[in-house]
């Protein structure tokens, strides 16, 4: 998983990438630094390459922890929004 830009500022759109590690059902959560779940978006993927973009106008600034997971394989990227 790759996640840009990052730094991202709040009026920016966040772009993941799910390369292939991960196929069918990935679930994407957002946690933030107190580590509360703030966003959760589930996709499908099907193609080798998947791109998600999110619109960040709703976050907080601060630092977040973005997962990525999928039939057992999580990962874990820090973003920080400004």
């Amino acid at each position: 998983m790759t996640v840009f830009p990052n730094p991202v500022l709040r009026s920016q759109t966040l772009q993941i990438l799910l390369d292939d590690a991960f196929a069918g059902l990935v679930v994407i959560g957002f946690y933030n630094a107190k580590g509360d779940h703030v966003y959760r978006i589930s996709v499908r993927k099907y193609q080798a390459l998947l791109e998600i973009k999110i619109p960040l106008h709703g976050f907080n600034r601060g630092n977040y922890l973005v997962t990525a997971e999928n039939n057992g394989l999580s990962t874990t990227q820090k973003l920080l929004i400004q």
